[in-house]
């Protein structure tokens, strides 16, 4: 490289250089071929190269090295064009959701003008995993919902079965999220059931799946939840599952384990999947995955590992999702009604409730509810049991419905 700078000009050593790229692309040496792209600032072709990689590496988990690559580019062609928007959109997904939304409302709009149905609905279903992810306030959900409306009421074919599957998937998402109580939500689930078993692609297994078994723990339908949750024990456990998809198929078989009472399993599940997530640095899930051990612990009575637990939630507190916060307030109820507390238990679970409110997720309300009214049980009053058996009913939740009678 020294000689050929002395020995050709840059315009030569420009071509020179480009034509060393395409070498080294096609010869799968591709983080080369990215550096001598970003030399020559040959912007195009280094587009070009990034969306012929980017699902391979988001599959692989390589999301902040794709991201690298993205931000290498020039910001206003970034913000013009709508792929690489929905690329980065996804590469921010597992550590900024907030951020990750923008990028995907943004391809959303550029799609929508285009007629690129594709890019379109793609843009629109992880708009809807970002709501989920960042679990602050999922009253955006409901924009959304009314988005897919007023498009999937033209009956316009979907461009492709992959992503007929994902859209469908998806505003299933948003009735478990924030429509427990919509007349079609088990038509729907059927729907979503039958894709989950026809498929072979493991990444969709574990998107849907997981958003399917939480649907049948919630509602009591076990059989169907144990058949979702071995697909996603056998694909989360997959080489090929990205780390975050991964850490949703462990969080759900741990959620199993405990409810169908297997609390050792279920607690050694949490273990490994925080293991994983130390060794992968995806921290997103922690506080779920903390949360998932510390209710069987709650339901065994095992004040020492509750307490373990909540101190672990307690480190990330100030920056952490508020569906984990409520979380952590629930289970610090649970641990004070435990040791016999209960003006404490009664302070926190007051707490989860307000936290769970503003959220807006109705079964996450429902369940926090619950619990306050048998704190106040305990105390000699039944204000609140009407109010948690009307929820449940409401929520058609098997499980609610039997633990208040």
């Amino acid at each position: 490289m020294s000689r050929a700078k002395s020995f050709y000009n840059t315009k030569e050593l420009s071509q020179i250089k480009r034509y060393a790229a395409e070498v080294l692309q096609s010869s799968e040496m591709v983080e080369d071929a990215v550096a001598l792209l970003i030399d020559v600032r040959d912007w195009d072709n280094l587009a070009k190269l990034i969306l012929d990689r980017a699902t391979d590496m988001t599959a692989q988990g390589r999301n902040k090295t794709l991201a690298e690559w993205l931000l290498s580019l020039p910001r206003e062609m970034m913000e013009n064009t709508p792929w690489l928007l929905y690329w980065f959109g996804a590469c921010r997904l597992p550590f900024n959701p907030t951020e990750s939304r923008r990028c995907f409302d943004a391809a959303f709009q550029q799609f929508h003008a285009q007629d690129d149905q594709t890019g379109m609905w793609l843009s629109w279903s992880f708009v809807v995993d970002t709501i989920f992810y960042a679990w602050e306030d999922i009253s955006p959900l409901h924009k959304y919902a009314e988005i897919f409306q007023d498009i999937y009421r033209k009956e316009i074919p979907f461009p492709s079965l992959s992503v007929e599957s994902r859209v469908v998937s998806c505003r299933f998402i948003i009735m478990v999220m924030s429509e427990m109580h919509h007349p079609e939500i088990s038509a729907w689930a059927e729907r979503v059931f039958t894709l989950v078993q026809q498929s072979h692609d493991a990444h969709f297994r574990l998107q849907i799946g997981y958003y399917l078994a939480v649907y049948y723990l919630w509602t009591g339908d076990f059989t169907k939840g144990q058949v979702v949750a071995g697909f996603l024990q056998k694909d989360s456990q997959s080489e090929s599952a990205s780390p975050l998809l991964s850490l949703f198929g462990r969080a759900i078989v741990s959620m199993y384990a405990y409810l169908s009472g297997s609390i050792g399993h279920s607690l050694r599940i949490v273990s490994d999947g925080l293991e994983f997530a130390q060794k992968t640095g995806v921290h997103i899930w922690d506080n779920q995955l903390i949360a998932h051990g510390g209710l069987p612990s709650l339901s065994a009575g095992d004040v020492g590992t509750l307490s373990d637990l909540i101190g672990k939630m307690e480190l990330s507190l100030p920056t952490t999702k508020k569906i984990d916060v409520s979380y952590y307030y629930y289970l610090s109820s649970g641990m004070f009604f435990l040791k016999g507390d209960m003006p404490s238990a009664t302070r926190y679970i007051e707490l989860a409730v307000k936290a769970v409110t503003e959220i807006g997720s109705p079964f996450p309300i429902a369940v926090c509810n619950f619990w306050w009214a048998q704190i106040l049980f305990e105390l000699g009053k039944t204000a609140l049991l009407n109010i948690a058996r009307q929820i449940g009913l409401q929520l058609k939740s098997k499980n609610l419905e039997f633990q208040i009678s």
